[in-house]
């Protein structure tokens, strides 16, 4: 196998697990993949200005937004709510999956 075919291989396999809503560790062990193996691939693919899985991503409000009702945000078809000023979050265990578990 050429190195731009091995690429695209894994390039496949990080694409369907992404898609399957299941998380990285689980869909490894249905599909006989080294865990260690997934995640090297998937640094090596993901382009340096792309931010990771359970990486930070900076959010800017632009001035024109109404900020005094607070953030509404979506991860995984899931609400995430943060009001104004907000000093924790809480998401609930049932309506967020950590994407390591």
């Amino acid at each position: 196998m050429t190195h731009a075919e091995r690429r695209a291989h894994w390039q496949s396999q990080i694409d369907q697990q992404s898609r399957s809503g299941i998380s990285t560790r689980r869909w490894c062990l249905g599909h006989a993949v080294k865990l260690v193996q997934f995640y090297q691939w998937r640094r090596r693919l993901t382009s340096p200005g792309e931010p990771q899985c359970g990486s930070f991503v900076e959010l800017l409000s632009s001035p024109k937004v109404d900020t005094t009702a607070g953030l509404r945000l979506e991860w995984q078809s899931q609400p995430v709510r943060l009001a104004q000023k907000a000093a924790k979050v809480k998401l609930e265990p049932h309506s967020f999956r950590a994407p390591w578990n």
